[in-house]
């Protein structure tokens, strides 16, 4: 009856160990303790024995917020590969010129479908953000100066996928455009506008092929002062000039713009510009009469400051 009653005795012992076993280990999977109350993973000691489902690891953490990484597709190229993306119809093609570079008298679009953001428009960044920075986009401008700095713009801002063409239009027609080139011009002659004070006091400008100072009425006195003056002194009317010849001076050394119909070489006034070089650049080799007029009006000084730097009439 004793060995009876010891038998019965180590059953049930036996029985209440793995049932412990068992609950401890139920519990250790579902994240609570043998108390009942929840484990914090950051209880948790590092292992580098994990399991395979990373359960009981710190590093598995699946409450911890994870950030993912944009990935950035942003670029340069060539005539040839921009026309070759543009023709998979995969992208939203952009044009950073404004509306009048877009008239056809200046060229127009690459692009018949391109759609038009002028990076001079006040509400340009406001403009760009409103796309879909998960979409892909061409973008190109006259010389690459605007689509480079958009270009770098959208990287910033999180656009995944933009190309830019390099060199802008001006590089595209070296490829495929068809520019019909006019004679060259016999060069303009743009005096500066000072003027040399005489002795006597009247004033002489200057004036023929090397902008020499006119002789004074009375010349005994070989020093004069020189000061600045509004002046209208022009040399070397070149009668009727093509857009296209006006397209080709387009930089700060050799700017020439239209207004109004007629041609100005202002190459002479940077450096000079009270607004700066930055908007005087605007102008060159562009019809900019939209432009100026939006910028000064009916304002007679910038009109008649105009006058100084005149060299023709658009044909």
């Amino acid at each position: 009856m004793k060995k009876i009653f010891i038998g019965i005795a180590t059953v049930i012992i036996i029985l209440a160990l793995v049932g412990i076993y068992k609950f401890s280990y139920l519990a250790n999977q579902s994240g609570y303790g043998i108390d009942g109350n929840q484990m914090s993973l950051d209880n948790v000691p590092q292992s580098e024995n994990c399991a395979a489902d990373g359960k009981g690891c710190k590093q598995f953490n699946p409450n911890k917020k994870t950030e993912k990484k944009v990935v950035q597709n942003l670029k340069s190229v060539n005539p040839e590969t921009f026309k070759a993306l543009a023709e998979t119809g995969e992208y939203t093609i952009i044009d950073l010129r404004t509306p009048e570079e877009l008239l056809p008298k200046n060229g127009g679009k690459i692009f018949p479908e391109a759609i038009n953001i002028d990076f001079y428009e006040p509400a340009f960044v406001q403009n760009l953000l409103k796309l879909d920075r998960d979409e892909k986009y061409l973008i190109y401008c006259r010389s690459g100066n605007r689509s480079g700095k958009t270009l770098d713009l959208m990287k910033k801002t999180g656009f995944k996928n933009v190309v830019e063409l390099a060199g802008g239009k001006k590089a595209w027609d070296q490829v495929y455009g068809d520019i019909k080139k006019t004679p060259k011009q016999p060069e303009s002659v743009v005096c500066t506008m000072d003027v040399k004070i005489c002795p006597d006091g009247s004033a002489v400008g200057r004036s023929g092929p090397n902008c020499e100072f006119a002789a004074c009425p009375n010349a005994e006195n070989p020093e004069m002062k020189i000061e600045n003056f509004d002046n209208n002194i022009t040399e070397g009317n070149l009668g009727t000039i093509s857009l296209e010849e006006v397209a080709q001076h387009n930089s700060k050394s050799d700017c020439w713009g239209v207004i109004g119909g007629k041609v100005y070489d202002v190459t002479a006034f940077f450096g000079k510009h009270p607004g700066g070089d930055a908007n005087l650049y605007r102008i060159c080799g562009i019809d900019a009469t939209n432009a100026f007029r939006v910028k000064h009006g009916e304002d007679a000084k910038p009109n008649t400051k105009l006058q100084a730097f005149y060299i023709g009439d658009l044909q």
